[in-house]
């Protein structure tokens, strides 16, 4: 329950009711789909999903859908906005904290592609969002709870308001700033150990185990 707050969180569309989150990965959806079940059937819920098709790319858009008013409101408030004691308490308990971090990189983190140990910008972009405030929790976390050296977890402005860019002739234009979360050189290795293994995304899992192998 941790890890799927925490990717609804970054990557859903909570509503009056519900919780959707959007993936064009079909392995990722398969495994969304079988976890959204099980807790539907847990906390007396339903569940569907339903595909459509992406005006921005050649995948489909897989839509799974937690149908629980009982959840959406344990983490979202009736404006369909974060509950942030419901972040500071997943994120910052012992047994959570990693499943935690885990979904909100499974939603919007980026790991990139294998690089020496001691390059420079061989980083792992945790988090980005253009929550400030929910970046402010899990880094909390990730010094706090995880243990990871504090100057290597940074949080820095990405793109600011009004930037726009264009995918297959739609333009779109940022409405906010966005924010990241860095995990630098020093942090890299607690990371994968800790929350690249809790991963739930294959692609990102994946890279994940081949970062954590360069440390061998």
């Amino acid at each position: 329950m941790a890890h799927f707050a925490c990717l609804a969180y970054g990557d859903g569309f909570p509503a009056w009711g519900e919780i959707r989150v959007v993936t064009s990965n079909e392995a990722f959806a398969d495994r969304l789909t079988s976890i959204v079940q099980q807790i539907a059937k847990d906390y007396g819920g339903t569940s569907r999903e339903y595909v459509r098709p992406s005006e921005i790319s050649d995948n489909s858009q897989h839509n799974i859908v937690l149908n629980s008013t009982l959840v959406r409101r344990a983490f979202f408030d009736d404006s369909m906005r974060p509950k942030y004691d419901s972040i500071y308490a997943i994120t910052m308990d012992e047994l959570l904290a990693a499943d935690s971090q885990a979904g909100l990189s499974d939603a919007e983190g980026s790991l990139l592609l294998p690089q020496p140990v001691e390059y420079p910008h061989g980083r792992i972009f945790a988090v980005m969002n253009n929550d400030k405030r929910l970046l402010g929790i899990a880094r909390l976390s990730l010094v706090n709870r995880l243990r990871l050296e504090p100057s290597s977890v940074r949080t820095r402005l990405a793109s600011r308001r009004g930037r726009t860019h264009v995918v297959r002739g739609v333009e779109f234009v940022a409405r906010h700033n966005n924010y990241l979360i860095e995990i630098l050189s020093g942090a890299k290795r607690k990371w994968l150990e800790k929350v690249g293994a809790a991963l739930w995304h294959p692609t990102k899992l994946e890279r994940a185990r081949t970062l954590t192998a360069t440390f061998a």
